[in-house]
């Protein structure tokens, strides 16, 4: 399961029930909605760390940034069902994000959007 075990409980999911079941409900989709909105504050919030990487990786590492942000919108206009079909994004849509995100990938700055989480400092 890769969604917060304690936010499927909050919504009234029992997460061994759900695997031996996979079903989609309104709850399960509150919970992938809180996810992918969670997931977005971090993207944004990685956007100017991925500046500070060495210039070889940035372009690989932005790029995944932007692709599994599109994977979450595809997620989105199923409904926020993310069981009972997969969110496939169609290969226009991935260049059209990458060209989107060209300049980003090129001209990104260093500017800090605050000190790293916990979870990601070492």
């Amino acid at each position: 399961v890769y969604l917060p075990l304690a936010w499927l409980r909050d919504a009234g999911i029992d997460p061994d029930r759900m695997i031996e079941r996979p079903a989609f409900s309104s709850g399960l989709g509150d919970v992938v909605r809180a996810v992918l909105a969670h997931a977005d504050r971090l993207y944004r919030r990685a956007a100017p760390a991925i500046a500070a990487l060495p210039a070889s990786c940035r372009p690989a590492i932005h790029t995944a940034r932007i692709l599994y942000a599109e994977i979450g919108r595809e997620i989105e206009r199923q409904g926020f069902d993310s069981v009972s079909q997969r969110a496939v994004v169609q290969p226009r849509r991935k260049l059209e994000a990458l060209f989107m995100a060209l300049p980003a990938i090129a001209f990104s700055s260093r500017n800090a959007a605050g000190p790293a989480l916990p979870a990601t400092q070492f």
